[in-house]
């Protein structure tokens, strides 16, 4: 069965068997929305849109969700404030807007589970995870990939358990707040495709009570300092052996407030201001490997409270999972300079473990304790530790 949505409104719906504030797919069937907003709706998972396929039909085509120029605004939920999809569900966007929706666990805009997968097209996340009424999810300000686990039917020729997918293109990050991991994305079972793609001004504070906007690193406040100084010709031509000085500027500066501010220092568990990607390890034990995959990637003025300005990888949870970055940018991201208690690595890039490789990318503009542009170590914990020595 096909099912058309078109032109239409879902507002302030709620779900109070946990599952589709407004909408709740859970067939083989295919549902294709357009022109559709969803605002303030709220569940456990997936404040407006669940779609989970049970495979309950054993060989039939599994369904497929579509939303085109459609918009999801003030949505609440645990995991998946605007839409959660898992259990052999498909969900395709295409010029879809994601603005302030909450999750109090994971993916404030859009959580994967496994055997879900999502592909993403000209979608824009912003403002998600930085609610006034819910506190920032723990991962995934914006997008979270694989965070439970996929339980089929007794008697399914299905395995116990489906790595979750996403592919994003041509798709903006903006803005978005987690506490623990992935300011914006967070990928920690499966994999990510990520390409022409913008993750900037993106924050994991660590501290569910700092949900400002980013601010910038303090390279940029220098920058733009000296830059206003020479504007208003207070500043012409320096000394050579002299360099201007921070603090003389920064009363000049006009920047708002907001971006002033910063996330608190030496926040532990504070990874991967614009990304995170890591596996997980179970109650059982079992750990599942987290893999992603950067094309052509802006990653800006992101910032981390303990590590990994703009992006995290952990390396040492799964042997099989692995980083892959090529082209694009990484500029003005920051970890914080002067932290107590540890953390501060990284205000680029926080690489721990193995399975990394990067090649034609652009490192410039970042700040952190320890290694500004670029963290490289086997054990962060280990690390940090002997640089306090």
């Amino acid at each position: 069965m096909f099912v058309s949505v078109s032109r239409s409104t879902f507002e302030e719906n709620r779900a109070t068997g946990i599952y589709g504030g407004a909408v709740f797919v859970a067939s083989t069937d295919s549902l294709a929305v357009a022109s559709a907003a969803f605002r303030s709706n709220v569940a456990t998972k997936g404040g407006a849109v669940r779609v989970r396929n049970d495979l309950k039909e054993a060989g039939t085509a599994l369904g497929a969700v579509s939303f085109d120029a459609c918009s999801f605004e003030d949505n609440v939920a645990q995991f998946g404030g605007a839409i959660h999809v898992d259990g052999g569900g498909s969900v395709a966007l295409n010029l879809t807007n994601f603005t302030a929706n909450a999750a109090s666990a994971a993916g404030a805009g859009v959580a994967v589970g496994d055997g879900g997968s999502l592909t993403a097209a000209g979608a824009r996340f912003s403002r998600n995870g930085n609610s006034s009424c819910v506190s920032p999810p723990t991962t995934g300000g914006a997008l979270a990939v694989g965070i439970d686990d996929f339980k089929p039917y007794a008697g399914c020729a299905a395995p116990t358990t489906v790595a979750p997918s996403a592919q994003v293109t041509n798709s903006t990050f903006e803005a978005n707040v987690a506490s623990a991991g992935g300011g914006a994305v967070a990928v920690q079972s499966g994999t990510l495709d990520i390409s022409d793609s913008e993750v900037t001004g993106n924050a994991v504070t660590g501290s569910a009570a700092s949900k400002l906007p980013l601010g910038y690193s303090s390279i940029e406040l220098r920058e733009l300092a000296v830059a206003e100084a020479v504007d208003a010709g207070t500043l012409s031509s320096p000394a050579p052996s002299s360099s201007p000085s921070f603090a003389s500027f920064f009363a000049n500066l006009s920047l708002p407030d907001a971006e002033l501010s910063a996330p608190p220092a030496g926040n532990p568990r504070a990874r991967g201001g614009g990304i995170f990607v890591g596996g997980s390890c179970g109650a059982s034990g079992t750990c599942t490997s987290a893999r992603a995959v950067l094309k052509n990637v802006t990653l800006s003025r992101n910032s981390a409270a303990e590590a990994g300005g703009g992006l995290f990888y952990d390396g040492t949870s799964s042997p099989g999972s692995a980083l892959s970055a090529s082209g694009g940018s990484v500029r003005g991201n920051r970890a914080p300079e002067a932290s107590t208690g540890g953390g501060g690595v990284g205000g680029g890039f926080a690489l721990v473990g193995r399975g990394f490789a990067l090649e034609g990318v652009a490192v410039s503009s970042n700040a952190a304790r320890f290694g500004g542009g670029l963290f490289v170590s086997s054990d962060l914990s280990a690390t940090a530790a002997a640089a306090e020595e």
